[in-house]
């Protein structure tokens, strides 16, 4: 059996330099139909260098909840090889779904998308967690994403995965070492305060926001 290196990267300027050392038969990287910086460069070069390219995050980490659409999405591009992370049968069977309905993407399916692109901005936690370790022991992805814990569960269940990580984000003293670290450049302590203040607003009416 032959075998073949391949590298994963959130940060696509380090991605785009790993491609041109020719060490590598695959590259992995975040690509979705809101993360598509990728095929401003990464993908071109890949395909220049008869690469392999993986979609890591094809599901926006959680934060794309029409499985259908996102693959739709992505069998635009023939080769690209998705790599979800599936949590329940509804989901699988929504990429089947995809699969099978392969085709251009319709004008409604266009204004989802960009309708997703609006509301998520580029101030979102893709699950790196490249800004760890936190100095101060704050579980940064967690609460970043608590939302989709919020919406997935009843609200018991949720304070169980994330109520102790919300405790943590007391102790944050804005050092600021995650906002240099983060491959995204978000500006992490400000939305560590915001996903607070969302908590205690779903703790109490039950929704998010």
């Amino acid at each position: 059996m032959r075998k073949f290196a391949a590298f994963s990267s959130h940060n696509l300027p380090v991605a785009a330099e790993m491609i041109h050392t020719g060490l590598f038969a695959a590259v992995q990287i975040p690509f979705n139909f809101v993360d598509t910086e990728a095929l401003d460069e990464v993908i071109p070069l890949a395909r220049q260098a008869d690469m392999g390219v993986i979609a890591m995050k094809p599901l926006g980490g959680g934060r794309l909840d029409d499985a259908r659409l996102c693959f739709r999405y992505l069998l635009q591009f023939a080769d690209v090889i998705p790599d979800p992370g599936i949590e329940t049968l509804a989901q699988l069977r929504e990429i089947l779904d995809a699969v099978e309905s392969h085709g251009p993407l319709t004008a409604e399916e266009n204004r989802c998308i960009e309708q997703y692109r609006s509301r998520l901005g580029s101030q979102w936690c893709h699950q790196c967690d490249y800004c760890q370790p936190c100095p101060q022991h704050i579980s940064i992805s967690t609460l970043l994403v608590a939302e989709t814990f919020a919406k997935r569960m009843p609200v018991e269940k949720a304070r169980l995965f994330v109520e102790d990580s919300f405790r943590t984000a007391e102790n944050c003293e804005e050092c600021r070492q995650c906002v240099e670290k983060c491959p995204y450049h978000l500006d992490i302590p400000v939305l560590l305060k915001k996903q607070r203040s969302l908590w205690d607003g779903y703790l109490k009416a039950g929704n998010w926001g």
